[in-house]
């Protein structure tokens, strides 16, 4: 099943202009990071994906008497968090590749796959 199947009669685009902002949001949220981390973390996002939970978070939303607009935001850090977990599922694997694309762990190393987020430390 793609997303795609989700449209039904007087439903929105998949992929509209909330894939716009979403990509924005991920971009946005990444280039906070320090350089070396958003360096990799960029080519792990820019990987591609179905971006299958976000959407799903949007959709949720829509539910909601406010609609979707405000859920850009939960939706980039639902998919921010699994891109996390599948890097981690990598560096478990010991993986090379996901995606066709060099794993953290085998690209920038070990201290990268596992650095923790800046804020995080707190």
């Amino acid at each position: 099943m793609t997303s795609a199947d989700w449209t039904g009669p007087g439903a929105a685009a998949p992929r509209d202009w909330r894939a716009a902002q979403l990509e924005a949001a991920i971009t946005s949220a990444v280039d906070e990071l320090p350089a070396g981390l958003a360096d990799a973390c960029r080519r792990v996002i820019k990987a591609g994906g179905k971006r299958l939970r976000p959407e799903l978070v949007i959709r949720c939303a829509n539910v909601g008497p406010n609609g979707s607009e405000g859920a850009i935001d939960a939706a980039a850090a639902v998919e921010l968090l699994h891109s996390a977990s599948l890097v981690h599922d990598d560096l478990l694997d010991d993986a090379d590749t996901r995606r066709g694309v060099a794993a953290i762990h085998r690209r920038e190393g070990m201290p990268a796959a596992v650095h923790p987020a800046p804020d995080s430390r707190q």
